[in-house]
Parts: C-alpha cells; structure tokens; sequence
C-alpha cells in the first residue's frame, strides 16, 4: 500500500515553493479533511468496500519550514473474514527553499534528506544525501536529477501556469524503504473551475479563487523499461492555485478510492514570506 506515498504528495501539494516561482504562489497553511469512499475495484482485487478519511494540517514553522500532519485511517472489506484496518500517521518539515526534508512515518521510515541545488527547472537538485533513522542507521546519496516533493509541485504548478501538459523527474519522496527516488511523470490538464458542489466549503474557508487544473502524477518502478508499462501508483489531484487540494483520488491498482473534501479550514498567513 502507498500509504507513504499519498501523505508526501499531500505535503508537497501545500508546501512553499522555492526560487523565482516563490512569489507566483502564495500557498496557504490550512487544514483539510477528506472522506474515502470506493470508487472502483478489480474483481481480482479482493476490495469490496471502502470506507475512512485522511486529516491533514500544514503549517509555517520558524519562518524557516512547513510542517504537515498526516493521518489516514481505511477501512477495506473484501465480503469474507474480517476487513482490513489501516491507520497511517506521519510528520514531515520542508525547508522553505526546499534544501532540507525530513519526515517521520512512524513504523515505516524515519530521517533527514539534504539537497545540493544546482540551477533551476526540471534538474533543480543535483545531489541528495539521505540519513535514515528507522529501521536501521544508514546513509545514501542519491544523484542526478532528483528533486523533493517541494521542488516537484513546484514544477507542477510551474508547468500549469505556462500551459505545459507534463512534467516528468525523479522524485525523492521518503517511500518505503526510503532510499529510492522514484521516477514520476505528471499530466496536467486545462485550468477549470472546481466542483460546484464544493461552494459552500470553499467560500466558508473565504477560497475566492475557484480555477483549479487537473493533475494526475504516475509513479514507476523503473521508466527505462517500455513506455508502456503500468504505473505503480496513479495520485490524482484538483490543483487549486494556493495548494488545497478539493479531491483526490488513490488509484492503488487493484481499486481505486476517492477522497471528498467534507471539511477545511484556511490558516491566517504568518508573515514571514
């Protein structure tokens, strides 16, 4: 399950973005929570239903980092035995430059990660030196175009506000086992206005901004391989411009789920940017 994974799109979806597009995007703490529901599954999948919710909460911290909160707890039931209960928690803190990352997936993984930045666009970090904590100590550096999830939305915005369709990178995400990067490509669609049936949440947040664009990021096991291969994991996201995300959707291959935003709450800017 890519439980590790869906929590550090949802930190790069809301985190502060670095270099010149910084001033383009003023992203904004906040929290969201969102309800799970099955939306499709395969028969040889064994998921049957679906049911339980993600939390989340980011905020600024130290003028220096964002720190987001993470829990999601899901409820699977195949229709024989018990159903299966997963409840994910994490903490992760991104630099504002996003040089710095570290994170805390309880069970999972735990560590720090430090990007050498060279340059901008699509090769942005050109070496990463990762300190896992958890489950053992040990070292790695990871080379070439490897970006953070900060850097990679940075990209992802970047690339929807010039009207590009795709933005493909490794990305270095703290995935089990966490001393991977993870080779990505998103597809971005055309800017549009987002649900109307979330009106009402929206404007009680006071989101006055509806335009959100289409995105779906496909993560590979390795792209060297044929084009045509399948994804490992399918996230699919409305974008809107400061980084709240009004649904999204967890395609885990076998079923799919989709996430309903049924609560969110704006955080007043703290001023430090």
């Amino acid at each position: 399950m890519q439980m590790t994974r869906c929590f550090l799109l949802s930190v790069a979806l809301m985190s502060p973005a670095s270099g010149a597009v910084a001033a383009e995007f003023k992203l904004a703490p906040h929290r969201a929570i969102y309800e799970l529901v099955l939306q499709s599954a395969r028969e040889t999948g064994g998921v049957r239903s679906v049911t339980g919710r993600i939390a989340m909460e980011a905020r600024e911290k130290d003028c220096h980092d964002f720190e987001l909160t993470y829990r999601q707890v899901m409820r699977m039931a195949s229709g024989e035995g018990e159903p299966n209960v997963i409840d994910f928690r994490s903490t992760t803190r991104e630099s504002f430059d996003g040089t710095r990352f570290s994170f805390d997936n309880r069970t999972i993984v735990n560590g720090e990660a430090d990007a050498t930045v060279i340059g901008t666009g699509e090769k942005a970090a050109g070496q990463a030196s990762i300190a896992l904590t958890r489950p053992e100590k040990r070292k790695v550096t990871l080379t070439g175009a490897t970006v953070f999830p900060t850097q990679h939305l940075r990209l992802v915005l970047d690339a929807a506000r010039r009207g590009s369709p795709s933005v493909s990178v490794p990305v270095y995400d703290a995935a089990d086992p966490g001393d991977v990067a993870t080779d990505t490509v998103a597809f971005i669609g055309n800017a549009r206005t987002a649900d109307p049936k979330l009106d009402g949440l929206l404007t009680k947040a006071k989101v006055t901004d509806r335009k959100v664009w289409p995105v779906s990021i496909a993560y590979f096991d390795d792209r060297k391989t044929p084009d045509d291969q399948a994804p490992k994991f399918l996230y699919s996201a409305d974008l809107l411009e400061n980084g709240v995300t009004p649904s999204v959707r967890l395609d885990y291959g076998t079923f799919v789920v989709e996430g309903r935003l049924v609560e969110l709450e704006l955080f007043p800017a703290s001023g430090c940017r």
